[in-house]
């Protein structure tokens, strides 16, 4: 029942007290319309005058910073996004250098939405952000153990052993991006970082291997016999694929290892989510330190190899260049999974292209040719726009 003052009952449960005059009917914001809306509210003062503002979305309206839009400068307010954190983010793949989603599949796909804002994210915030922190570690360790030799005098070649030749690294805990370029000569070659987790003291070993597989990054050990023992044993080892081994001149590796372990971590560990689906319970900046880099099998590793804070430019970089070999004859980035909606009343098909993702990628596309002058984004972009020329009929 609710109840009215000075007035009838009307039937409707649950009982509540209400306000009414002659023109219309008070309902009790906290005890009834909270609850049965999900709004929120507020008593504002303004002066001496009150108000009361409510809302019916957790959503935030931010008017953009700038009056005229600039299509080389920062994109709306992305230097404030952190995609990686998503929980939907399985990992940044370790072949391409963009996020891999399980937004609406169990196994990871690239869902060109978030690498579109991955990619604006790390461009905006390399504007914003002040710059990183970088130390050069130079070749030496590696000149100075077996099976390493001197190649020229910016490189070191690597011939296969089977402990690995290791390197050094600096171990403070807020230089956790590692780049550097390397030729892989044959598919036993591979790398290794070893950290350590400082709130527990365990030491984390990710290996980046030349294989084949979706899941993008998994555990030595199946996650159904992870337990207790498990939680305590001195060193955890992860594997992230670096797929088919298809390049045979220097290619650059950037890795964000801050965020590569916490991705590993979360496959066996819970991690807590937030109600805007990122992460709570992620590592944080100072939360690990990188002790060593291993090499293994055929390879030439380029001096130097580079420990930074950010690498904001090079994500970017690597994110733009993701579009440039993945677009396909229609111009667009389809979504390689199906997505129902309305309860099943609307199935999309595996292969459906975004309005959201072609705006989105022709902003990636924009930015990274004034940021290269590189011709390739400007031509992929003008292929990106023959979709919105598309009618069905």
């Amino acid at each position: 029942m609710i109840e009215f003052s000075g007035a009838k009952k009307i039937p409707y449960p649950p009982h509540f007290l209400c306000f009414r005059d002659e023109n219309d009917i008070y309902l009790p914001f906290e005890k009834f319309i909270r609850k049965q809306f999900e709004a929120t509210g507020r008593v504002v003062k303004d002066g001496l005058d009150q108000r009361f503002e409510y809302f019916t979305s957790y959503a935030k309206i931010r008017l953009p910073d700038f009056i005229t839009y600039d299509p080389f400068s920062f994109f709306g307010h992305f230097g404030s996004y952190n995609v990686e954190i998503r929980e939907r983010v399985r990992c940044i793949s370790a072949e391409f250098g963009v996020p891999m989603s399980t937004q609406w599949d169990s196994i990871p796909y690239f869902y060109p939405i978030q690498i579109a804002q991955f990619a604006l994210q790390h461009y905006s915030r390399n504007l914003t952000d002040k710059p990183p922190k970088v130390k050069s570690i130079q070749l030496d360790q590696l000149i100075e153990q077996e099976h390493a030799m001197k190649k020229d005098e910016s490189s070191v070649k690597i011939t296969s052993s089977e402990n690995g030749v290791i390197i050094a690294l600096d171990d403070d805990p807020s230089f956790t991006v590692l780049i550097f370029s390397w030729i892989p000569e044959n598919d036993d070659a591979a790398f290794s970082v070893t950290i350590t987790d400082r709130r527990s003291h365990r030491t984390v070993k990710l290996m980046y291997k030349f294989v084949e597989d979706r899941r993008c990054v998994w555990p030595n050990i199946e996650t159904d016999d992870y337990n207790e023992d498990n939680r305590k044993q001195e060193e955890l080892v992860f594997t992230y694929s670096l797929g088919k081994r298809d390049h045979f001149s220097f290619q650059t590796i950037v890795r964000d290892i801050l965020i590569d372990t916490s991705k590993a971590l979360a496959l066996v560990e819970p991690v807590s989510v937030r109600k805007d689906g990122t992460q709570n319970g992620g590592l944080k900046t100072g939360d690990i330190t990188l002790l060593s880099l291993k090499f293994y099998g055929d390879c030439t590793i380029r001096a130097p190899i580079k420990q930074q804070t950010k690498a904001h430019h090079e994500m970017f970089l690597r994110a733009s260049e993701w579009f440039l070999k993945n677009q396909d004859s229609q111009g667009g980035w389809a979504v390689p999974v199906q997505r129902t909606i309305a309860d099943n009343q609307l199935v999309l098909a595996a292969g459906w292209h975004s309005a959201m993702a072609q705006g989105h990628a022709l902003s990636v596309l924009t930015r990274a040719f004034h940021a290269t002058q590189d011709s390739r984004f400007i031509e992929a972009g003008e292929k990106a726009l023959h979709l919105f020329n598309k009618v069905k009929h």
